[in-house]
C-alpha cells in the first residue's frame, strides 16, 4: 500500500486537525470543572458578589 506525498500530507493533515479537536475539548472540559470549582471556592471565602459588581 502505497501512498503518494500529497496523500500523506492530505491525510496526515486530517490527523492533526482530529488530534487538535480533541485537545481543544479536553481543555475546554478542564477549565468548566476546575472553573466552576474556583467559582465555589471564592463564594466560600469571599461572599457572593452584589448585583452591582457584576459585569
Amino acid at each position: 500500500m502505497n501512498i503518494s506525498v500529497s496523500e500523506g500530507l492530505l491525510y496526515g493533515g486530517i490527523a492533526a486537525m482530529a488530534t487538535a479537536v480533541v485537545i481543544v475539548a479536553a481543555g475546554i472540559v478542564i477549565f468548566t470543572l476546575t472553573g466552576i470549582k474556583l467559582k465555589k471556592k471564592l463564594e466560600e471565602e469571599y461572599g457572593r458578589p452584589s448585583v452591582s459588581q457584576k459585569r
